[in-house]
């Protein structure tokens, strides 16, 4: 298993100005934090309550649907950004 320490030193060591694969993920995004507009947007879904007759609008409630990857990638680097600062 790959520790955070071990992925840190590895992030440190990514040329910037080298090209994305086919991940299309450019190590600046990695390194400087910056997050693609796509990984922010969601897809906004109705879910009925539990328990609620499902007739009336009122009765159900919005969910935002993200990219896997965008939370993914957003949690560690907040996680490195507390160890690194």
């Amino acid at each position: 298993m790959i520790g955070l320490n071990e992925m840190i030193m590895a992030l440190k060591r990514l040329k910037g100005e080298a090209a994305c694969g086919p991940d299309l993920i450019h190590n600046l995004i990695l390194q400087e934090g910056i997050v693609p507009k796509a990984w922010k947007s969601a897809n906004i879904t109705m879910i009925s309550k539990k328990s609620c007759p499902t007739q009336a609008p009122s009765n159900y409630r919005p969910i935002s649907i993200t990219s896997c990857l965008g939370k993914l990638i957003a949690r560690f680097m907040i996680s490195w950004k507390n160890i690194l600062c």
